[in-house]
């Protein structure tokens, strides 16, 4: 299998064996699974030129030969995909893998209907050191192969190609796979890529991203971009997001959303973000007191709320208030039995909260108003979030979670 590394400079002659240049790139288009190179790209005496596969004799000799009288000066149209230029030593994330990675080699096969295909990448350090001609120790180590079918590309105009081509990629990212991408890309990128994406998968890739990163994603989606993905959001992760815009942007954002959407928002954002009510989820599952089992398992059952933790049942009484609650195996054993929980006030800090989770065996910890209704709840995923980021490099190794990031 050849490999692109392998093509490039390489000497060009003519039909009449008159050198006329070196093979300075390969052109594609993203039309297809695994394209087939469409153009040479010939770089001699100061000047680039280009000529159709077509009229490219030879190619995987010891030199490429064309018809001399088909090389055309300067790029070849519709800015192609130039192998070398945009997908070789660039950055590329693997779809299947969740990861990102920096291209070694581009392998190329050929197919059945004798085109010259891209397969895909080697993204390990044997093609690395066989580039510098180090072949033996390239020979001990490991290429890792990554399927063209399965790369996006990072690089500025790879992206953007990626982003327009009539089958993209994009198209067929999970949320999972699409919220790491978007992670790994300048903010620019990233909202552009959530912008091209549906409404739902771009709200929960949105959702995952740290606090910090969401409000650079929003600003970067516009207020008319950004308001479908917001609106789909999990409420607490989007009144996160929020919380790093200006009010004047909040305020036009929340504009662009339906009325009892940007409500609700509007009453998460009036709390400090260093309280429990500033961290919390108001879509608690809650039941009456006395509500039969089967009718409590049903309604987690039934509930499309994403986090696990939130399939923690809130019981209450007449006035709202917390009696118990009914945590996810119990649900599962079928038992149904209401356990005690403890409830924070929507006034307290973050360590009480970090306290709370630290010395009880729950998932969801209820929120309680002044007079000691539910309002909401927070989820063990979203202190740990916290916990986290305080750790990334450049903070104190364990400060307390005064805020979101």
């Amino acid at each position: 299998m050849p490999v692109l590394s392998e093509l490039l400079g390489r000497d060009v002659v003519d039909e009449e064996g008159r050198r006329v240049g070196t093979v300075a790139d390969l052109a594609v288009r993203l039309d297809d699974a695994h394209p087939a190179v469409r153009e040479l790209i010939v770089r001699g005496r100061g000047r680039t030129r280009w000529a159709p596969r077509e009229e490219v004799l030879e190619l995987e000799g010891d030199r490429a030969v064309v018809r001399a009288a088909a090389l055309a000066e300067g790029d070849p149209p519709g800015a192609p995909l130039l192998l070398g230029r945009d997908v070789l030593d660039t950055q590329v994330f693997d779809v299947g893998g969740h990861a990102l990675a920096r291209v070694g080699d581009v392998a190329l096969v050929r197919s059945d209907d004798g085109r010259l295909r891209v397969a895909g990448v080697q993204v390990g350090m044997g093609s690395v050191l066989r580039r510098l001609g180090l072949r033996r120790l390239a020979a001990r180590l490991r290429d890792d192969p990554v399927d063209w079918d399965a790369v996006h590309l990072t690089s500025r105009h790879g992206h953007a190609l990626e982003l327009d081509a009539p089958d993209p990629r994009r198209a067929r990212l999970t949320p999972g796979a699409l919220a790491a991408l978007v992670a790994r890309l300048p903010p620019g990128r990233g909202a552009e890529l959530l912008g091209r994406a549906d409404p739902a998968p771009a709200a929960e890739a949105l959702g995952r991203q740290g606090p910090r990163h969401g409000g650079r994603l929003v600003r970067e989606l516009g207020t008319r971009g950004a308001a479908p993905i917001v609106a789909a959001m999990a409420r607490d992760d989007a009144a996160a997001a929020l919380r790093h815009l200006t009010p004047a942007r909040r305020d036009r954002l929340l504009a662009e959303m339906g009325e009892e959407r940007a409500e609700v928002l509007r009453r998460l954002l009036a709390h400090p973000p260093h309280t429990a009510a500033g961290l919390m989820n108001p879509d608690v599952l809650r039941a009456r007191e006395g509500t039969p089992p089967d009718a409590l398992l049903a309604l987690a059952t039934a509930s499309g709320t994403r986090l696990d933790a939130m399939r923690t049942v809130v019981v209450v009484d007449d006035a709202d208030r917390v009696v118990g609650a009914v945590p996810p195996r119990e649900l599962i054993a079928g038992t149904c039995r209401v356990l005690p929980t403890p409830v924070v006030a929507a006034t307290d800090g973050t360590d009480r909260v970090d306290e709370v989770f630290a010395t009880h065996d729950i998932l969801l910890l209820p929120v309680a108003d002044a007079d000691g209704r539910l309002i909401g709840g927070i989820a063990v995923d979203d202190v740990l979030e916290e916990l986290l980021a305080a750790r990334l490099p450049g903070r104190r190794r364990f400060p307390h979670t005064r805020r979101r990031r």
